[in-house]
């Protein structure tokens, strides 16, 4: 995005949310002179349309600066209240997480989406600050300190957005951590039963093989005395395991 000032006139491009649909951006180019201000895109802008609709309302601007400033405001409204829903939603995530729960399946789009507007909000912002010391004369002083405000307002938004980043890479990793406790834990109960009915295992493979000389195959109670040596080894491995502080 950029917006600069040449031969005494504004020429620029910055970029929007689309009028009919609030999750996509796009880049509007704009012309500004002491006499008629001029915009020109592709698609409906929210921005450029919430001015034109206050125009038709009634709305007065005193000069082109002002309509300008009007524009800007409008814009950056708009970058604040994406924000302000940014942050609701990281607050439910907040509320969610902290009370057990794990987030939704979107939190991750929702990462995707405030990164995708911190880099439009940025890109804005740098083609705004670099021209406020730099405006035509045709702009007054209490023009020039409105541009100003809302250059400082578009900086504060970008410096919330970003905290609200912060706070949903923090809540990630938070349910990254859950999730590995809870997989670590499950391995752990796996090992820990594997352990334990491996020497039934291994008994049971050894009674199952054809070949002479197995014990207990005439024996009437052989059944029992086998299942005797299967409870006796499961005894013996729990004990292992809790002598070595598994459990």
């Amino acid at each position: 995005m950029w917006l600069e000032s040449l031969g005494g006139n504004l020429i620029g491009a910055l970029s929007d949310t689309l009028a009919d649909d609030p999750d996509a951006f796009g880049v509007f180019h704009l012309y500004a002179d002491p006499c008629c201000l001029i915009t020109g895109r592709r698609h409906g802008i929210m921005s450029v349309g919430l001015l034109r609709r206050d125009l038709v309302a009634g709305l007065q601007a005193d000069g082109i600066p002002a309509l300008l400033n009007g524009l800007l405001q409008r814009l950056i409204g708009i970058h604040k209240s994406q924000v302000t829903v940014h942050e609701n939603e990281i607050d439910e995530a907040e509320d969610r997480v902290l009370g057990g729960k794990d987030c939704d399946s979107g939190f991750g789009q929702r990462r995707r989406a405030m990164a995708l507007l911190r880099r439009q909000m940025a890109a804005n912002r740098h083609a705004l600050a670099g021209l406020v010391e730099h405006l035509p004369p045709w702009w007054s002083a209490w023009d020039i300190k409105g541009f100003a405000h809302l250059t400082a307002a578009l900086a504060s938004a970008i410096q919330d957005l970003e905290l609200s980043q912060e706070r949903a890479r923090l809540l990630s990793e938070e349910m990254d951590s859950r999730l590995t406790k809870r997989t670590n834990h499950n391995l752990y109960f796996v090992s820990v039963a594997a352990t334990i009915f491996l020497p039934i295992t291994l008994i049971s493979g050894i009674f199952g093989m054809n070949v002479g000389g197995l014990p207990w195959l005439e024996d009437t109670n052989g059944f029992t005395w086998v299942m005797g040596c299967m409870l006796v080894a499961v005894l013996v491995a729990f004990v292992l395991i809790h002598w070595r502080r598994m459990l």
